[in-house]
C-alpha cells in the first residue's frame, strides 16, 4: 500500500440530517481497518470554515473548533469498531464586521438575514493519527437549518 492508502476507512453518521444552532449533535464514527495499525489515537472534530478578508488577503479560517478523543494511543486491531460522540452546537451571535473580519456589506447582509450560519460551512472530521503515514480519515458536511426538521 502506498502511504497508507487502502489500509482502512472511517465513516461518520449523525442522528439526523439537519441541525439548528444550540442543539446537541450526536453521532457515531466507525473505524474499519484492513490490518492492525499502531496509531497515536482516533479523534473527531467539529468546526466551521469561513472565508475572511478580500482580494489577495482573502483566506480560509477555522472557527469554533471542538475536538473529542475517541480512543487513545495503541495498536488498533483489524476490523470495524464504532465510537459514539456528541458536540454542543454553538449559538452564534452576529458580531460587528470589524471584529469578525467580514466586510461591512457582508456583515450588514448577515445581520439583516439573522442567519449566523450563512457565512460558514460546518464539518465533522474524524481521523486515525498514524505516525509517519497518511492518516485514515473522513470529513463530512454538517447541514444547518432554521427548521431542523424540514418537510420533503
Amino acid at each position: 500500500m502506498v502511504f497508507g492508502m487502502g489500509e482502512g476507512s472511517v465513516a461518520i453518521n449523525t442522528e439526523k440530517p439537519y441541525y439548528a444552532e444550540g442543539e446537541l449533535l450526536r453521532g457515531r464514527a466507525s473505524l474499519d481497518l484492513n490490518s492492525a495499525r499502531k496509531a497515536r489515537g482516533f479523534h473527531i472534530r467539529f468546526y466551521g470554515e469561513i472565508y475572511v478578508g478580500s482580494g489577495r488577503n482573502r483566506h480560509l479560517e477555522r472557527v469554533m473548533v471542538q475536538e473529542a478523543m475517541l480512543d487513545t494511543e495503541k495498536e488498533y486491531p483489524a476490523g470495524k469498531r464504532d465510537y459514539d460522540f456528541q458536540f454542543q452546537l454553538p449559538k452564534i451571535q452576529v458580531q460587528a464586521p470589524i471584529a469578525t473580519g467580514i466586510g461591512v456589506l457582508d456583515g450588514l447582509v448577515n445581520a439583516l438575514t439573522a442567519d449566523p450560519f450563512a457565512r460558514a460551512q460546518w464539518f465533522l472530521e474524524a481521523s486515525l493519527d498514524i505516525p509517519m503515514a497518511v492518516d485514515i480519515g473522513k470529513k463530512q458536511l454538517v447541514n444547518f437549518s432554521k427548521n431542523p426538521n424540514p418537510q420533503p
